[in-house]
């Protein structure tokens, strides 16, 4: 996969972050998607499965860092 550039700031809640974010992230999604096309998997149930692993990654982390005392933003 692609590296990933680092983010040119702290996190902040904006637009411009998330849009570099989403920057950064394209190339390998992107590549991973074509991978996933490659073996014959259908491009729905690509996009659908990239979406409930993010959610469940996200919402892992927050568990996660709750169980450690450590509060998250949002």
């Amino acid at each position: 996969m692609a590296d990933i550039n680092i983010p040119s700031s702290p996190i902040r809640n904006d637009r411009a972050y998330q849009i570099e974010c989403k920057f950064a992230l394209e190339p390998s999604l992107t590549r991973l998607f074509e991978k996933a096309r490659s073996a014959g998997w259908d491009p729905q149930h690509i996009a659908l499965a990239v979406a409930a692993l993010s959610w469940e990654l996200l919402v892992e982390q927050r568990d996660s860092m709750r169980r450690e005392g450590c509060g998250i933003e949002h």
